[in-house]
This record gives C-alpha cells, sequence and structure tokens, in this order.
C-alpha cells in the first residue's frame, strides 16, 4: 500500500549521476583555465576567477579539492579566501573542516570571525556558536562589527546569553543599527518578552522591512493576533506594503485565533499584489484553510502552485489527514512520490495518522521501519509520539508501550498518548499505572485536556 519503502534506489543514482558528473565538469574546467578577469589574484600574466570556483564547489569533495588548490597555489593564508571557504564548508553541511580550516588562518579578522560563527548558527550548532563568539570577543583583539550580532542574537538559547549579548551591543554602541536592532526584536520575542521587544521597535529611528517583519512575527509566534494587526496598521500608516513574510506570519496567527475574515481578505490582498505565485505565502494558506476546516480552498491554492516543495505536500497531506479524511490524503501521499518527492519527518508523522484511521495494521509495521531506519526516532519526540498513538488506537498496546519506553525524550504528549490509548483499549489498571508513573516525573506538565476524560472512564471501570 505504502510505496515509500526502498524506492528505485538505482533509478535516483542514474538521474543524480549526469548532474554530478556536470558539477565536476565545471570544476575541472574552472581549475584548468585561469583566464579570467579575476578579483585581483594573479599567477604571472593569468588571473584565477575565485568566484567560479566557488560557486562550482557544490559538494563537500569538491570543496576539498578547491582547498588543496588554493594550498598549492599558494592562496592558502589569504584571510578572505579562507573565510569563504568556512562559509562554504559551512553551507555543504562540513561544520568540522570549516573549524579547520578557520584555526588555520593565523590572523582572523571580523570577517573571519563572523563567518565562523555564522558556520555554527547555519549548521543549529548554537551553543558553538555563542562560546566562538566570546572568543572572539575576548581573545582576539578585533572588534566586532553590526554583522556579528545577527547570527549570535539568533543563537541565544536563553534570555541570559540573550541579555549579554544586548550588553553588548550597546557597549559598541551597535544599538541604532536597523539589522541589530531587528534581531534584538526578534530574539526578546522567541522569549516572549514583547513589551521590551515593543520597546526596542518603537525607539527604532529607521525601521526597514525586516524590522516591521520582526515585530509582527514576534506577535503572531505568541499568538497575539490584535496586537499583530495593531503593528500592520502602523505599517501601513507609515506607506510600507506587506511582503512575503509578513503575509505568511499574518496567515498563521489568523489560522490560530480562528479569524476567519481576516485570513481571506489577507488572501484578498495576496491575489491583488501577485504575492500568491511565492512558495512560501501558498503554504501558509494551504495552512490556514486547512486549520479552518476549508479544503476545498486548500485545494485550489495547492492546484494553483506552479512550485511545490515538500513542505507544500505536507501541508496539503496534513490539512485532509487532520480533517479525518484518510483516503484523499493517502492518494496524495502516493502522487508525492510518483513525482520524486522524498517524505520527510512531518510527512511520516501524517503518514502515521492516516494507518491510523483507516486501521491498516500491516502499513503500521512499513511506516513504523521506515522512520526507524531513518533515526528519526531519536532526532524528534514528535515522530516517537505519533507512532505510540498509531500503535494504540490500532489496538497493538504493546507495540505502543515498547516505543513509548525507547524514546530518549518524553513530553507531556508522549505520556497522554500512552494513558489515553490504554484507556481506549479498555486497560484501567495500565492507565492509572502510567498516570502514577507520570506524577513522579516532576517536569512533565501533563495536558489534562487529552487525559483526564479517559482516566476518569478508567477509575470508574475499576471501581465496578
Amino acid at each position: 500500500m505504502f510505496r515509500l519503502l526502498p524506492t528505485c534506489i538505482g533509478r535516483h543514482i542514474s538521474k543524480s549521476l549526469p548532474s554530478h558528473q556536470a558539477h565536476c565538469s565545471l570544476f575541472s574546467a574552472a581549475i584548468s583555465s585561469w583566464q579570467f578577469t579575476s578579483d585581483g589574484f594573479d599567477n604571472g600574466n593569468k588571473d584565477i576567477d575565485f568566484n567560479i570556483l566557488f560557486s562550482s564547489c557544490t559538494k563537500v569533495h569538491l570543496a576539498k579539492r578547491l582547498h588543496a588548490f588554493l594550498l598549492v597555489s599558494g592562496k592558502g593564508q589569504n584571510i578572505f579566501l579562507s573565510a569563504r571557504l568556512v562559509n562554504l564548508y559551512a553551507y555543504l553541511g562540513d561544520v568540522s573542516f570549516a573549524q579547520r580550516t578557520f584555526d588555520q588562518i593565523p590572523r582572523k579578522d571580523v570577517y573571519t570571525w563572523n563567518s565562523m560563527v555564522s558556520a555554527y548558527v547555519r549548521s543549529g550548532r548554537f551553543r558553538d556558536a555563542i562560546n566562538c563568539f566570546r572568543l572572539f570577543l575576548l581573545t582576539s583583539g578585533v572588534r566586532p562589527d553590526s554583522y556579528s550580532f545577527p547570527s549570535v542574537l539568533k543563537a541565544c538559547g536563553n534570555l541570559v546569553d540573550g541579555k549579554k549579548m544586548h550588553c553588548w551591543v550597546l557597549k559598541l554602541g551597535f544599538e541604532w543599527d536597523v539589522f541589530v536592532a531587528a534581531s534584538l526584536v526578534h530574539m526578546y520575542s522567541r522569549f516572549g518578552f514583547l513589551s521590551v521587544a515593543r520597546k526596542l521597535f518603537n525607539n527604532m529611528p529607521v525601521r526597514d522591512m525586516g524590522s516591521w517583519n520582526a515585530m509582527i512575527s514576534g506577535f503572531c509566534q505568541n499568538g497575539n493576533a490584535a496586537e499583530a494587526l495593531e503593528v500592520l496598521d502602523e505599517m501601513r500608516l507609515e506607506g510600507v506594503k506587506m511582503d512575503p513574510v509578513t503575509v505568511s506570519s499574518l496567515l498563521a496567527v489568523c489560522s490560530q485565533s480562528d479569524d476567519t475574515l481576516s485570513g481571506m481578505l489577507i488572501h484578498l490582498y495576496v491575489i491583488k499584489h501577485g504575492l500568491e505565485c511565492d512558495l512560501f505565502v501558498s503554504n501558509a494558506l494551504i495552512n490556514m484553510y486547512a486549520k479552518f476546516g476549508s479544503l476545498g480552498h486548500a485545494q485550489r491554492v495547492f492546484d494553483q502552485m506552479e512550485v511545490r516543495d515538500v513542505v507544500s505536500w505536507n501541508s496539503i497531506i496534513a490539512a485532509f489527514e487532520q480533517n479525518d479524511i484518510p483516503i484523499t490524503a493517502l492518494g496524495l501521499f502516493n502522487k508525492m512520490q510518483l513525482i520524486g518527492i522524498q517524505p520527510d519527518l512531518l510527512t511520516a508523522v501524517s503518514l502515521a495518522s492516516i494507518v491510523a484511521q483507516l486501521s491498516d495494521h500491516q502499513s503500521s509495521r512499513s511506516v513504523h521501519g521506515f522512520i526507524v531506519r531513518r533515526g528519526w526516532l531519536m532526532e524528534d519526540v514528535v515522530i516517537g509520539n505519533a507512532i505510540v498513538d498509531m500503535y494504540a488506537k490500532l489496538g497493538a498496546i504493546d507495540c505502543a508501550r515498547t516505543v513509548f519506553e525507547g524514546l530518549t525524550v518524553k513530553d507531556a504528549i508522549s505520556w497522554n498518548s500512552l494513558i489515553t490509548g490504554y484507556a481506549q483499549n479498555g486497560l484501567a489498571s495500565e492507565a492509572i499505572e502510567v498516570y502514577r508513573m507520570m506524577e513522579e516525573h516532576k517536569e512533565i506538565i501533563p495536558n489534562q485536556g487529552t487525559w483526564v476524560p479517559a482516566l476518569l472512564t478508567c477509575m470508574e471501570n475499576v471501581a465496578d
């Protein structure tokens, strides 16, 4: 039934081989042909266009060839090219080589330090980014610039780090830089300190589109729809038009607050200003209409998209799955596979729910195996919860318990899923036992709306 399991590996390799060969040929041609106008680095009468060399490196092994070429040609110590290598390795996902390249630079300038911090942030190694920035501040003898702070503020995992960075911003006099101020607004919004974010925003002498979006998305992410719309009104009064980022943020908060009227008015704005072709806007529209239960509108938006990514497919599949139309959701998943879009973790979450709704015991094992082979159970508690819930709804409560016990991280939803699963399968004593186990984990704050009705039914059954 599910064709996600080994899908013609050879076909994918054969499809990707010409592209791989083309990139290698481009790189080889760039190395061989030195007669281009360059950035000022010359080798006798012939110059090298390093922009072509860097842009041709689409794989790590090509980046390593370029690195070797720079060392052989005597450009390995050039600070600008070394910093570009750091960024290149990070972009290609090899942060260890980015770090090695960075460590070999004898005299690091501000651009080099910024590159290494950004490399860590881009790869999600936020604590390493913070530590690198501290070394930058305390040991380098180099003064950060306005480009240093947006990246490191994004890496702040707690308010304490964020406030320390804010202090450095004030100390170095960057509080009025539009990019730094917008990053501070975003950082305080992320931690729920909207009053501080709003004050910073109000005090900005100049606001660009990113500043407006930072404040609007801050309110949206915290569920403050009214305040977000207030900022939108201010933005309009100043003659600033919404862009795709603004629209996507507002559509999300409209769906959260069940504000159908505002959502449809924003959709009209999207059509009027030609934003319907933007991928992020279309994905946000699909999600919004799915939350409203307007599946016809969601399908029309999806059908009119000229370009679709995995998020688009996940959104439309989830739209039908969450509105209890699993057959249509399954059909969309099969179409997604036929055109070669690879499922990701969120696709698998929807699949687990589809299997449960269809009572498809055989496919449940396939979905579980697909997830295990990709190591997703270790990556995100959400997928583990989905598998626990799937097995519980299928009546395979022992499998649900096994998956639950194997989760490296358990949140309130993990416990709720197992308790509800036992209750729905008439296992009152086991449900109460798991509830008592949950009580021993003081860090877990249960979502009572999920499990209290089931637990009360269990207790009544035990009493009888």
